[in-house]
């Protein structure tokens, strides 16, 4: 009886410290448990960031890819504009000589003209003298008789 007394206490005692490592197993399983469900809740977020971000780099690569269409639209469009200046200031040069060509064509055309005139003016003197000159010698002619 005393051996078993002994043995019976004994065995309580690792009974009892078999219950108590159950009990922390216990807990720490459920620590454990709740530590891998927040690990879970973690990874599941980080994967829907990483979703989002995903998306939203595809988002900002179709907007650049936009962007850059929009650009390349732009320096066309510049350059349209940059030969019509080039065009247009070319064509003002030559529309400017032309003016200029205009210009001392009506002031030869111009002094031409004067002179005309003060020839015109010459030739009218010298029509009006010679008138004179017929009427002199016509009266003189007209004195002599041919007999």
């Amino acid at each position: 009886a005393a051996r078993a007394g002994e043995q019976g206490r004994g065995f309580a005692v690792v009974a009892d410290e078999v219950r108590s490592l159950a009990s922390r197993t216990q807990e720490s399983t459920q620590s454990i448990q709740e530590m891998i469900e927040s690990l879970q809740t973690g990874v599941k977020k980080a994967v829907e960031s990483i979703n989002e971000g995903s998306e939203g780099a595809v988002t900002t690569a179709e907007k650049a890819k936009q962007t850059l269409v929009s650009l390349d639209n732009i320096a066309l469009a510049c350059d349209k504009v940059s030969n019509m200046a080039v065009q247009t200031a070319t064509a003002t040069e030559q529309q400017a000589q032309v003016a200029h060509d205009i210009s001392e064509n009506l002031t030869i055309l111009s002094t031409h003209t004067k002179a005309n005139y003060d020839v015109a003016m010459e030739n009218g003197h010298e029509a009006s003298k010679t008138m004179e000159f017929t009427t002199q010698l016509s009266k003189s002619v007209g004195r002599f008789k041919v007999s």
